[in-house]
């Protein structure tokens, strides 16, 4: 009888988590991985950029961000930047995500300026010296630190300051 109980119980706890799932807050979720708080995962700095609150380009357009397509180009996985093929078969790079054709996909702005420049014979500094978006950029910076920031201009989001001479 205790037995058949059981079994029971357990078919139950079965059956709940097939037709609920398992909670999973999203809180949990981020302590697990820090990537998940970064900018490049919550797209939080576009966002906060773009808001007409903040003096942003909604200002003109009179559309949310949240109505935007932005969000598409946002990373859910490490393969969207670190995929590479070795021997016909799937691998994981860091040399791929160094590729500045890898950011520059996402990063339109980025390309619509270098465009701009070509065109107008005035190359930015950095890419007359020919350098790539992790010259400067770290991999704290593009994979967070745990800490969920508004932009990429608030304290503690950037490591690298040109000022610094860093880059």
């Amino acid at each position: 009888m205790k037995r058949a109980l059981v079994i029971q119980l357990v078919i139950m706890v079965f059956i709940a988590v097939g037709l609920y799932g398992i909670a999973y807050p999203e809180e949990i979720k981020k302590q697990e991985s820090f990537f998940l708080s970064s900018l490049h995962y919550t797209a939080k700095g576009m966002a906060y950029w773009y808001d007409k609150n903040n003096g942003g380009i909604e200002i003109l357009t009179d559309i949310p961000y949240s109505k935007l397509n932005c969000g598409t180009c946002h990373i859910s996985s490490c393969d969207e930047c670190h995929k590479a093929e070795k021997d016909k078969k799937l691998s994981y790079s860091v040399k791929a995500a160094q590729n500045k054709e890898i950011c520059l996909h996402c990063h339109k702005r980025a390309t619509t300026i270098i465009k701009i420049d070509k065109e107008a014979n005035q190359l930015d500094v950095h890419f007359k010296k020919e350098m790539h978006c992790m010259d400067c950029h770290t991999a704290k910076e593009v994979h967070g630190d745990g800490t969920e920031y508004t932009s990429m201009r608030q304290p503690g989001a950037m490591e690298i300051k040109c000022e610094n001479g860093d880059c």
